[in-house]
């Protein structure tokens, strides 16, 4: 079953009705999270190593730790696609995730 996850629509729920609805909200929560913001948790999330970086490298980094923190905390999905855009509105760099469902 394939997903897209959209960082610009974050998605929770106390109760996801579906596994579909409960690996979105896992990997929206990935994308989301600062590394070491969480208190037990503290290597989920994107690090910090991008900030200050040309931009392919940022993303690179990025990619890599999306793949990462997917294997380790949501090993229920595969990666297919990370892509980053620009939100013409606000100027700020957006993630979009595709991905099965195992």
């Amino acid at each position: 079953m394939k997903i897209s996850v959209d960082s610009r629509k974050p998605t929770f729920s106390f109760a996801p009705k579906s596994l579909e609805q409960e690996v979105m909200q896992n990997l929206s929560l990935l994308i989301g999270t600062v590394r070491y913001s969480l208190p037990l948790a503290r290597e989920m999330g994107l690090g910090s190593e991008y900030l200050h970086r040309p931009q392919n490298a940022a993303q690179a980094l990025i990619v890599q730790d999306i793949y990462e923190n997917a294997e380790t905390y949501e090993p229920r999905v595969n990666i297919l696609n990370v892509n980053f855009g620009v939100d013409s509105a606000t100027g700020e760099t957006y993630i979009k995730i595709e991905a099965d469902i195992k």
